[in-house]
């Protein structure tokens, strides 16, 4: 029993550790979903491209496939964190940024709402992390030179790190 006090204890801390809306989020932390009351109020947000407001605050600018975000879009929810690249079924895939509210961010490849592929994770303390990225884990370390030479060559809408990079502290 005495064994078992410690771990449960660890449980209930984890478990309260999830940030809540209006607080900082980082790239960790991606919620690219809404419940409540929205407006399209642009546009065609079933099938076409359109803009749907939540009554959050939150909203997503894009294209849309059977009412799900599918294509190039961009989703910023009330707390200031955006989502912008390709999208399918609803959740990121292919090419993407994510900026947090604390200056985190992530530019790379996504599979299913996850860093997934070759990309960048620049942290708010200045720390940079790039490489190949499974499941939301860096696997592979990479220069940014050949990750960027990557996206550039695989996505052409690619430009560079320049503008996630001038934000950073020190850059």
């Amino acid at each position: 029993m005495k064994k078992l006090l410690p771990l449960l204890i660890l449980t209930l801390f984890l478990t309260s550790c999830v940030a809540p809306r209006g607080k900082n989020r980082g790239v960790d932390q991606i919620a690219v979903s809404d419940v409540g009351q929205s407006d399209c109020v642009a546009g065609d947000c079933e099938n076409g491209v359109g803009k749907l407001i939540f009554s959050s605050g939150a909203s997503y600018g894009g294209r849309w496939k059977n009412g799900k975000y599918h294509g190039q879009g961009r989703y910023v929810d009330d707390s200031g964190v955006q989502s912008v690249g390709e999208w399918k079924d609803g959740l990121l895939n292919g090419h993407g940024t994510f900026t947090g509210n604390d200056s985190s961010s992530y530019v790379g490849e996504w599979k299913d709402g996850t860093r997934h592929g070759k990309g960048v994770l620049f942290e708010n303390n200045g720390e940079i992390k790039s490489g190949s990225w499974v499941k939301g884990s860096l696997q592979q370390t990479r220069t940014v030179e050949e990750v960027s030479r990557f996206l550039k060559n695989k996505y052409p809408q690619f430009t560079g790190f320049d503008s996630v990079t001038s934000s950073q502290p020190g850059k």
